[in-house]
């Protein structure tokens, strides 16, 4: 048996598919690894354990998940919502790893009976921002804002509304010419109103247009009016008097059935004659007629929304720099359209494609519709879309998964495809001259898949010492994308929640924050005992940590004490479990009884309480990364391990697995003396020992249950290699 030895020394390429096992032609095979659970890939080539999850608080609700949505002011300020229903739909607010409480020192939960949104809802919410104001989407519900108005621990500081239109978006004109609008004023003027009119909803808005020379309009904001379907028309308003078209808006503000009051938003000219007159339009937003905007963002200093249950394909923009005024025309002369008009589109494609995402780019609005990518653009790159210079290009044919929000990451933007099972990276190429959706799953087929191929539901992105995109599987499982392209590094890995051999929890709901110019990873989960929780990935294990900073257990919680101890209470939430502590660094086992009560073995100051989890990573068939000669066929090569050498870098604990063999990983040597003081992480090569193991296709695995930092740059083995079986 020919000996032969090897070493791998960059992991950039993450976990590779079962597929890709015998294509060791690619580099990317040969920086790869077969299976990455817990750990993360490094830019640099390294792999490295990834923090255990700080228990917050249960979740507001025991039964539901919940969601999680990031308001984000600033670096310095920032707060991660959670959405929950538990009776009806209420909210609740944390800020620097605890939940918000007020003065009194009771937590700040909002009440969020209206829009009251279902079960089934919560993960289909959109968001987008503008400074103190969040806007949230659905397409079965009005929009609604969360504002912050003053001092974020006061109750009456967090104001959760309805938004509001000034004017528009519309409906399109009215064709028919016998159904005319009637509007008199003042209110109590008896019309008829016949039921069933579309668009007669509180709450909705109506535009009138009209020809007209005289003074037959009330010249007033915030007047009452009364408005009916009419038979007649009023004959000083044909075009003949006045070419002038003038209009005016009210918004629905009560209907009886026989009568619709409301209260003017953008002022008629003036006078107060009654009339009835065929150019009427309701607005564009109805819960029983049309829907809302499924998604919005902010372009070009316009609030875009997009995509409702009537018109999953249309779009509308603002006018510039007035967030809710959609009106299409000057109110004194709709022959009148300016720049900063608003706009009205419609995807022209050869089917129905429905919007699901949008993103803001330096070259115009990339629009996400199911089946494919579409670029709204001026006709200049840097100029700036008007309703009189716009284009709509199609870019692709991939789609965007249905409330997966792309992720904008330098001049790139990452989303998941249509069916959640793959990731592509759409950007910009001089060559074709328009956008490009490279695969980021092709090394990874299997990474996105999951029981039941339920694919990736929710995104966010994490910046770092490794900048992370985190999508979380339909399963329950989390998978991180290490992110670099000027690197050319993509590197995937999977996360389970609560984890040890045989039993693991599940992520429900994820968000990023900045908190102190630092990114955080919140999410919302159910854990091994079934229990659901709100909490927060711990900080990634950096050079200039001590012992006692490391948080490398899952559900962890800290407790400090001036005096030394050993005796610890107030641990219900692991009664009758055996979990771990780290004390002033050291690992002690903790016995905890039903009242929530334990005794350590070992009395400190510094206490990290939580459960193992497990974190592995299994390397590519060593006969394949051997890189035979030509002579040799590596299919059907007998691979036995004599050694294994292992680069580490402040680690400690951990053991290699072999076939049946098990090698725990030593950090002491015999010569050290005695001392109860952790040890030093370890920096150096760490040699494995000898196997028995003899497999067709060998790997072997390093993992750890310990709850002690693992970083891994390298790994060499030494092999005797047979013939053909």
């Amino acid at each position: 048996m020919p000996r032969r030895q090897f070493t791998q020394t960059d992991f950039s390429a993450g976990v590779m598919g079962a597929r890709l096992q015998a294509r060791t032609d690619l580099k990317k095979y040969q920086q790869g690894v077969s299976s990455l659970v817990n750990m993360i890939p490094l830019k640099s080539g390294g792999i490295t354990r990834r923090a255990g999850f700080e228990f917050i608080q249960n979740s507001g609700s025991s039964e539901f998940a919940s969601r999680l949505i990031p308001f984000q002011f600033s670096n310095d300020e920032s707060y991660v919502l959670e959405i929950f229903i538990e009776g009806n739909t209420k909210m609740r607010i944390y800020r620097d790893g605890e939940a918000l409480n007020d003065a009194d020192g009771s937590q700040i939960e909002l009440d969020l009976t209206t829009p009251g949104y279902s079960i089934a809802a919560l993960p289909e919410l959109n968001f987008t921002q503008t400074a103190d104001i969040l806007y949230v989407f659905h397409r079965n519900y009005p929009i609604y804002r969360l504002k912050r108005t003053g001092i974020d621990n006061i109750p009456a500081s967090w104001v959760w509304e309805e938004f509001e239109y000034a004017d528009g978006p519309y409906d399109p004109l009215n064709e028919d010419t016998t159904q005319k609008v009637q509007y008199v004023i003042p209110e109590n003027t008896d019309v008829d109103f016949p039921g069933g009119t579309p668009g007669l909803e509180v709450g909705n808005i109506i535009k009138f247009t009209n020809t007209t020379g005289e003074n037959v309009f009330e010249n007033s904001t915030g007047r009452l009016f009364a408005m009916t379907v009419a038979d007649e028309y009023d004959e000083l308003n044909t075009p003949a008097q006045n070419s002038t078209l003038r209009r005016g808006v009210a918004r629905i503000l009560s209907e009886t059935g026989t009568i619709a009051y409301g209260e003017v938003t953008v002022a008629f000219p003036d006078g107060g004659k009654q009339q009835s007159v065929p150019e009427w339009q309701f607005g564009g937003f109805t819960a029983d007629t049309t829907g809302f905007p499924g998604t919005g963002l902010f372009h070009q200093q316009r609030l875009v929304l997009a995509g409702t249950n009537k018109s999953p394909n249309r779009i509308w923009l603002s006018k510039t720099d007035r967030f809710n005024n959609f009106g299409p025309t000057d109110p004194t002369d709709v022959s009148v359209v300016s720049e900063d008009l608003s706009i009205d589109a419609t995807i022209a494609d050869n089917k129905v494609n429905s919007i699901r995402g949008l993103t803001s780019d330096a070259r115009g609005l990339i629009i996400h519709c199911e089946d494919g990518e579409f670029l709204m653009t001026a006709s200049s790159v840097t100029g700036a879309l008007s309703p009189t210079d716009l284009a709509v290009l199609r870019q692709g044919n991939y789609g965007i998964r249905p409330f997966c929000d792309p992720i904008q990451v330098g001049d790139r933007i990452v989303f998941a495809e249509r069916d959640g099972n793959r990731v592509r990276e759409l950007g910009f190429s001089f060559s074709s001259d328009r956008y490009q959706a490279r695969d980021l799953t092709v090394f990874a087929d299997n990474v996105a898949i999951g029981l039941g191929r339920k694919g990736f539901s929710q995104s966010c992105y994490q910046r770092g010492e490794s900048n992370v995109c985190w999508f979380l599987r339909g399963d329950g499982v989390l998978a991180s994308l290490t992110y670099e392209r000027t690197e050319d590094v993509f590197a995937w890995a999977l996360h389970k929640f609560d984890h040890t051999i045989g039993i693991k929890g599940k992520f429900e709901s994820i968000c990023v924050i900045t908190e102190n110019g630092v990114d955080r990873l919140y999410m919302t989960g159910e854990d091994s005992q079934g229990v659901r929780g709100v909490y927060r990935l711990g900080q990634s294990f950096t050079y200039t940590m001590g012992s006692t900073q490391i948080e490398m257990l899952e559900c962890w919680e800290r407790k400090t004490f001036v005096q030394e101890t050993s005796s610890l209470t107030g641990l219900s939430r692991f009664a009758n479990e055996t979990i771990t502590a780290l004390v002033d660094g050291a690992t002690v086992p903790l016995e905890v009884d039903g009242s929530g009560n334990a005794t350590s073995s070992v009395a400190g100051n510094r206490f990290l309480i939580g459960r193992p989890y497990l974190s592995e990573m299994e390397t590519q068939p060593l006969q394949f990364l051997a890189r035979f000669g030509r002579e040799d066929d590596p299919r059907f090569a007998v691979v036995r391990l004599i050694k294994a050498y292992i680069w580490m870098f402040r680690s400690l604990g951990g053991e290699v697995k072999k076939g049946g063999d098990v090698v725990p990983l030593d950090y002491r040597e015999v010569s050290d003396e005695m001392s109860d003081a952790p040890p030093i992480q370890f920096k150096q090569i760490q040699e494995v020992g000898t196997t028995s193991s003899s497999d067709r296709i060998s790997t072997f695995v390093v993992r750890t249950t310990d709850p002690q930092p693992m970083t891994i740059l390298g790994f060499g083995a030494v092999c005797d290699i047979g013939g053909s079986t």
